[in-house]
């Protein structure tokens, strides 16, 4: 076997590589001139006008057939060798091998009487087992370590394979094909049991996992193609099968180095465009083709495993490979890369074909469990080139459970889809990548060396238990055998001679070659080019146009808009984050005036309503980097004005476009609570950089029967990173904490609030805010009326907060009956943290507390800094500290203060300090 070359792949047909630069008018006039010299030339055609016929200048196509080259002479035969086990060229021809079979004599390839493997073309019509092999077909009988056939290039040209194979009888056994280029697999498939494949309609090969376009390709004299066959992974038992072998060749010769049997003077126009002495098209079609088959290249020995790698959490590599994994639900042992017996995540192979619990996975799948955390796979590419990617997923049983699929390009998205309960995804229809958020197109593209491709799979939003996934994923590779010359978009034309024209931001890679991830509003446009040319607005200056990362919403829309323009927005957020989750470069959701419940009520405003189905778990959940601002005019509010006109938030003029989120689910809620309110209006977990800008968020009701649903009833923040930017939050009620914010985390949460204001909510601590060790800013908000049995406005347990230039008024720390109660504005603790708490240019007036601290409490040991503040008329019902109450503090600054008018029942009208002893 010849096996030191890699496999080149070639287009046959080379006619979209002459559009380059062609005068119309003057090949009108050549093709003239030709067709009057061709009744004087022998052969036809002349094309380039040198009075030899084309036929003559170029090598013919030759067909080699592996039933009409047949010999029962010699083996090999011309390019033809059969083959045995091992690839052993098979030496005795028997005249009568296997009477087992026939009742006539019957020739063939074997070693020995009635042995396998053997090769045949049949002759004897008469067979005392009746199989699908006609007189005239060739046919071959495997064993248990396979047999093959392969053909030898007798000089360089390109090649064109048909055919196909069938089992001959229904045995309930299987067999995998698969076609080989010097040793390496390009396309592969399977027969067996129940299969439609016979001698009339076998399994086609254009059908294999290559597809019908690695059928045609360039080689070298002395490359090898083999087909080879194994018994199938479901039944290691040997068969017939039958085989239909065809090999079109055409030469390259002087005159035709693309070996397209056209001379290539006829189809050079810029036949050099490089200048390195070698015609672009010759050079174009040196391309090497390589297959990767996620199940095909599967090892249980390493892990990578060529450019495949297993991932379980977190993308860490899955480093043990158990014989017996999982014994919960298989009876036979099953391989699996994992970190333990029956742990997950875990990818595999399957191997063992009794299962205790029923699973779609057939003998040969591959597989994966995904856990909480999910799980992916990795391919990282082996060269620069053009990969085309294909497969799909699909759930293993109905268990009620959903997961989130993407693929990804060294780390961004490019399609996404979900699979779950009563979809009809199967192990033979799986969800198919080409059905993903960005359609067939995005599945081929430019890559270069070393460029990751990875599949992740998540348990669904919907929930987050885990769940058996089954996965085909594979994975051409289109590269060139000199890497200084490409053709990255398959235009015919050497990347390097375009770069001059298609590369906008110099970085040495066609900007069409980059539109997988980088034309976003699919106009065929690299979006960097649009940007730098300022052909589109990019106000965050990331390169990507504004118009592909904002959404835009309003509740008066029509319906089913996109989401793209105010002309066709949305109609309810529910339906933007929707988007957004599937889209990562979806940075902004606008919103117009009206009202959003999170159970998908809407209300335009000064208009009708519809009202949700949901209850009150429901929320605005929001994921990572993104933003939801409000106050928009909308289009749709009757006014011949911009629907892009927002309200001034700064400072306060024009008229005001509302922007309501509320709990109010039912929109029945009249001054207080009424029926059933959200929990949380607005949740945030596990995710940073999130901002509300512009916003009023009212009627969250945090009245669950779990401590996580009585915190946060407006925002409930957890182990994430959010700012707050002219909003509003009124009318929220919390069982607990923070009945507008609630911020819980351990040491991981951060909120900063600017020009904002909290009116009217209450809970029992931090009638506004609760901040449970996190980092926490306040800057020019205003907090009036808001009530708690400690802290009326802000509460906060093993934080700093910073607070400046705002204003605290008529808010109450004090308990339903007047009998106790810290910080009627402010109350800070420490408990196991640090606890500080630093105020600048801030006013304190009207506020009260029934025990201690009628605007500010600290428990002990937390320190502080307050400068340049007043504290007016604020006051004490039953004990100390009118304005301010510092109980043992480590260490506490007031400066340049105004206090006036505070009063305290007992002792400190204005302020009480209370030393540590």
């Amino acid at each position: 076997m010849h096996c030191s070359r890699s496999f080149r792949f070639a287009f046959v047909s080379f006619a979209s590589l002459v559009a380059v630069s062609i005068n119309v008018a003057e090949l009108a006039g050549d093709q003239i001139d030709r067709e009057a010299q061709q009744s004087s030339l022998r052969g036809g055609v002349d094309c380039n006008n040198n009075g030899v016929p084309d036929a003559d200048e170029v090598g013919s196509i030759v067909v080699y057939d592996l039933a009409a080259d047949w010999s029962n002479a010699v083996n090999p035969i011309g390019p033809w060798t059969y083959l045995g086990e091992n690839d052993a060229v098979l030496m005795t021809n028997l005249s009568d091998w296997d009477s087992i079979h026939w009742s006539d004599p019957q020739a063939a390839w074997a070693d020995s009487e009635n042995d396998i493997p053997a090769w045949f073309k049949v002759t004897a019509s008469q067979q005392l087992v009746t199989l699908d092999l006609p007189v005239g077909s060739t046919g071959v009988h495997i064993d248990a370590a396979g047999s093959g056939v392969e053909w030898a290039s007798p000089a360089d040209g390109v090649i064109t394979i048909s055919g196909g194979v069938w089992h001959t009888r229904e045995t309930g056994r299987s067999t995998d094909w698969s076609l080989e280029l010097n040793g390496q697999s390009f396309s592969k498939g399977s027969i067996g049991t129940g299969d439609p494949y016979d001698s009339t309609t076998p399994f086609d090969f254009a059908l294999g996992t290559g597809g019908a376009g690695v059928l045609s390709f360039a080689v070298s004299a002395g490359d090898v193609v083999k087909l080879q066959l194994d018994p199938g992974a479901t039944s290691p038992d040997p068969d017939f099968v039958g085989v239909d072998l065809n090999i079109a060749f055409v030469p390259v010769t002087p005159a035709d180095c693309d070996a397209n049997q056209v001379p290539d003077e006829c189809e050079f126009v810029a036949s050099d465009c490089n200048s390195n002495g070698i015609d672009d098209q010759c050079e174009l079609a040196r391309v090497q083709f390589q297959a990767f088959d996620l199940a095909a290249d599967w090892s249980n020995a390493v892990n990578p495993i060529g450019p495949w790698t297993y991932l379980g959490e977190n993308d860490a590599v899955l480093m043990t490979n158990l014989s017996d994994w999982d014994s919960i639900h298989w009876s036979d042992p099953q391989a699996a890369w994992a970190d333990s017996e029956n742990d997950i995540p875990a990818w595999f192979k399957v191997t063992a074909s009794q299962q205790l619990v029923t699973l779609d996975l057939p003998v040969g799948s591959t597989g994966v469990h995904i856990d909480a955390a999910g799980s992916g796979v990795e391919w990282a590419s082996p060269a620069d080139g053009v990969i085309t990617i294909s497969g799909g997923v699909w759930h293993t049983r109905e268990t009620g459970r959903s997961t989130d699929w993407s693929l990804e390009l060294n780390g961004q998205s490019f399609s996404k889809g979900s699979i779950g309960t009563g979809d009809p995804y199967d192990s033979t229809t799986p969800f198919d990548f080409a059905l993903g958020t960005g359609g067939a197109g995005v599945l081929s593209f430019a890559v270069s060396a070393g460029d990751v491709v990875k599949l992740q799979l998540d348990p669904g939003a919907t929930q987050f238990a885990p769940d058996f996934v089954g996965v085909n994923f594979s994975i051409v590779l289109q590269s060139n055998a000199d890497p200084n010359v490409a053709d990255c978009d398959s235009n015919g034309v050497i990347d390097s001679c375009e770069l001059a024209a298609n590369d906008c931001n110099n970085d040495g890679v066609l900007d069409s070659c980059q539109l997988v991830t980088n034309d976003c509003n699919d106009n065929g446009i690299a979006d960097f080019c649009e940007v730098l040319n300022g052909q589109v607005a990019d106000d965050n200056g990331d390169g990507v146009p504004d118009t592909c990362q904002i959404v835009r919403v309003d509740a008066a829309a029509p319906g089913g808009g996109d989401g793209l323009s105010w002309q066709t927005a949305f109609q309810h957020l529910n339906d933007a984050l929707l988007a957004a989750s599937q889209s990562d470069l979806i940075s902004r959701i606008e919103i117009a005036q009206g009202s959003y419940a999170p159970d998908g009520a809407r209300r335009a405003a000064g208009g009708s309503q519809v009202l949700g189905t949901g209850g009150a778990a429901e929320s605005f959940s929001l994921r990572a980097n993104l933003e939801l601002a409000g106050g928009y005019r909308g289009a749709y509010d009757g006014s011949a004005e911009s629907p892009s006109d927002r309200t001034d938030f700064n400072n306060g003029t024009g008229e005001r476009f509302e922007t309501i989120l509320t709990g109010d689910l039912g929109f029945d809620d009249d001054g207080s609570i009424i029926g059933v309110n959200a929990l949380h209006v607005v949740s945030v977990t596990g995710a940073e950089g999130i901002s509300l800008d512009g916003l009023t968020v009212s009627s969250g009701s945090a009245s669950g029967g779990s401590t996580a649903d009585r915190v946060g009833a407006g925002l409930r923040l957890e182990n994430g990173a959010v700012q707050v930017k002219d909003c509003t939050f009124r009318g929220c009620v919390a069982v607990d904490s923070g009945a507008a914010i609630g911020v819980l985390a351990d040491g991981d949460s951060s909120i900063i609030i600017e020009r904002s204001y909290f009116f009217d909510n209450t809970a029992a601590t931090g009638g506004a805010i609760f901040v449970g060790d996190s980092e926490f800013q306040l800057s020019d908000c205003r907090f009036v009326g808001n009530r708690a049995d400690e802290g009326g406005a802000i509460y906060g347990v093993d934080s700093v907060l910073n607070i400046e230039d705002s204003e605290f008024a008529n808010n109450l720390g004090l308990t339903s009956d007047g009998s106790a109660g810290r910080g009627g504005a402010i109350a800070v603790y420490e408990v196991s943290g640090q606890g500080e708490l630093l105020i600048e240019r801030s006013a304190f007036a009207g506020n009260q507390s029934g025990f201690t601290g009628g605007a500010i409490f600290t428990s002990n040991f937390v320190s502080g800094y307050i400068a340049n503040s007043q504290f007016f008329g604020n006051r004490i019902s039953i004990f100390h500290g009118g304005a301010v109450y510092l109980a043992a503090p480590d260490a506490f600054v007031m400066v340049n203060c105004e206090l006036a008018h505070n009063q305290a029942n007992a002792n400190g009208g204005h302020f009480t300090l209370i030393l540590d002893s």
